[in-house]
C-alpha cells in the first residue's frame, strides 16, 4: 500500500486520531446545557474526564414499571437458590460469583442471561462442582418475577457497573442483594441493612456473606424487607420521573 494506508494503520496516526476524538467528544459533552447522570458514581466520573467545572445532577433509574407492579403482588415461594441476573460477558464477572460459591454447602446457583462467557461458566461450575441453572434470557417480565420472586437473594460483581438495576429489581421483591464495591451498586445497597457491599474479587469473603444469608432465615428476610422500603423511597417511576422534571426545570 501508499502512504496513507501505511499512516492510517500506525499506533501514531491511530492515537493522534483517538486524541482528536476526545478532543471533539469533549467539545461536544460540554455545550450541552445540562448533564444528568444516572449516579454520583458517574456523575463524578464525567465531571473528572470531561473538565466539566461542576458536578451533573443525579437522577436514578427506576425499575420495570410492570416489574414494579408484579413485585407488588409477588406471591412467589422462596427456593434454594441464589440469583445473578445480567449478561454473560468478562466484565459481568460472573466466573466471581460460582467460585464464591464454592465456598457454599447448600444452594444452588441460577443465571439468567445470555452472552460469550456461557461455555465457560458452565465449565467452571462443573469444575468446582456448584451447581448452577442456566436459563438463558427471560423475554417475559412474569418470567424474570418468578425467578426474582423465587431467590433468597441477588448477587451482582460487576467490575464496572455505572448503576446497577438488578439490585433495585431484586429489592422491589423483598430480597437483599450482595453487590460490588465498583461503580453504582454501592448507592443501591446498604451494607449490612439491605444487603452487602463486597470486593467482587474477594471470593472467600463473598461465600461467607452467602453463607450468612443463607443460614439466617430472620436476617435474610429482615434485610429484604428494609430493602424493599430503601428501593420503594428511592427507586420507583414516579420518583424518578418527579425527580428528573424538577432537574431540568432548574
Amino acid at each position: 500500500g501508499g502512504l496513507l494506508a501505511k499512516m492510517l494503520l500506525s499506533d501514531q496516526l491511530y492515537g493522534l486520531t483517538a486524541r482528536v476524538a476526545k478532543a471533539v467528544d469533549i467539545a461536544t459533552v460540554r455545550g450541552y446545557g445540562k448533564i444528568i447522570a444516572n449516579s454520583y458514581f458517574l456523575s463524578k466520573f464525567l465531571e473528572r474526564v470531561y473538565r466539566l467545572g461542576e458536578t451533573p445532577s443525579v437522577v436514578y433509574p427506576a425499575a420495570d414499571p410492570l416489574l414494579e407492579q408484579l413485585a407488588s403482588k409477588n406471591h412467589a415461594q422462596e427456593e434454594d437458590y441464589m440469583l445473578i441476573v445480567g449478561s454473560l460477558i468478562p466484565l459481568k464477572n460472573v466466573q466471581s460469583m460460582i467460585r464464591a460459591a464454592a465456598h457454599v454447602q447448600s444452594s444452588k446457583v441460577m443465571v439468567i442471561g445470555d452472552g460469550q462467557e456461557m461455555s465457560n461458566l458452565k465449565d467452571l461450575g462443573s469444575e468446582l462442582d456448584v451447581p448452577i441453572e442456566f436459563r438463558g434470557t427471560m423475554h417475559r417480565e412474569e418470567d424474570l418475577a418468578q425467578a426474582y420472586g423465587g431467590c433468597k437473594f441477588l448477587v451482582h460483581l460487576s467490575l464496572y457497573e455505572p448503576f446497577g438495576l438488578t439490585p433495585v429489581e431484586a429489592g422491589l421483591f423483598s430480597k437483599p442483594s450482595i453487590v460490588t464495591n465498583h461503580g453504582g451498586p454501592p448507592e443501591v445497597v446498604v451494607d449490612g441493612v439491605t444487603g452487602y457491599i463486597v470486593d467482587p474479587l474477594d471470593h472467600q469473603f463473598i461465600g461467607s456473606k452467602m453463607n450468612t444469608l443463607l443460614d439466617d432465615d430472620t436476617l435474610r428476610h429482615n434485610m429484604g424487607r428494609r430493602a424493599r422500603e430503601n428501593m420503594v423511597q428511592k427507586f420507583t417511576l414516579e420518583r424518578s420521573t418527579s425527580k428528573l422534571l424538577e432537574e431540568i426545570e432548574r
